[in-house]
């Protein structure tokens, strides 16, 4: 978190000098989309019954930041950011008791989490013309900040990023994340552009719940898939990039 404090004050103190130079731009960036994915597996703990299946929905996530540029070419270009985000998605189990009609078997559950994220990303710019597309691809280095699992409403459970425990397998159970990006974007005039950007990572989050109302952890790790997901964001570059 220290890291990223300094990265942004050493941002904000050296927007006016990058302005100054042809090769560099800064942009303010705001987008939503969809977070998490459309899944239905076998229930997994603690040993899979018969007929039960869990089922991940996709929601909602919202993203703000800022962006600097550098051109390297007519056509290349490199993006840092730093940017907060909100992941969303949904949770639920549903049985089949012999018959071919499925049940619910549970109240869906919502995730929630935030994190801030520093997206270093390679940026092809087709042609130089202020309606003009481009592709972008690359990495981002995340950090969680806090998950919250709201159980219909009925109970909050906390997940406790800072604990270990024997249950998760090592390296799932952290704040560290790497997702890989890639995308494409529109210039839409000399300022203003759009931008459809797909996050993935390989593996879903694990974590323990803990509720409050008690004083354990969750015997059984949670799942969650709301750390990949597809945005939509409109970004305003405080001088034409090309």
């Amino acid at each position: 978190m220290k890291v990223l404090c300094c990265f942004l004050v050493v941002m904000s103190l050296s927007v006016s000098h990058l302005l100054a130079q042809p090769r560099w731009n800064v942009a303010l960036k705001a987008g939503a989309g969809w977070t998490g994915i459309w899944r239905t597996q076998d229930y997994r703990f603690p040993y899979p019954p018969k007929g039960v299946k869990e089922h991940f929905t996709p929601n909602i996530g919202t993203q703000v930041g800022t962006q600097i540029s550098y051109r390297v070419s007519r056509h290349f270009g490199l993006d840092i950011g730093l940017e907060y985000q909100t992941m969303k998605d949904r949770y639920q189990t549903t049985y089949n008791n012999g018959t071919t009609f499925w049940y619910t078997d549970s109240p869906p559950t919502y995730n929630t989490a935030q994190r801030m994220q520093l997206p270093f990303r390679v940026r092809y710019q087709f042609t130089s013309q202020p309606r003009s597309m481009y592709l972008v691809a690359g990495v981002m280095a995340a950090y969680l900040r806090n998950v919250e699992r709201d159980y219909a409403g009925y109970r909050k459970y906390v997940v406790p990023l800072d604990v270990t425990s024997n249950e998760l397998p090592r390296g799932r159970f952290s704040r560290e994340q790497f997702p890989l990006l890639a995308g494409a974007g529109m210039s839409i005039g000399r300022h203003v552009a759009l931008e459809l950007i797909y996050q993935y990572m390989n593996q879903p989050m694990e974590f323990l719940d803990f509720d409050p109302g008690s004083t354990g952890l969750g015997v059984l790790p949670s799942i969650s898939y709301m750390n990949q997901g597809l945005f939509l964001s409109a970004s305003y570059r405080f001088r034409r990039l090309y």
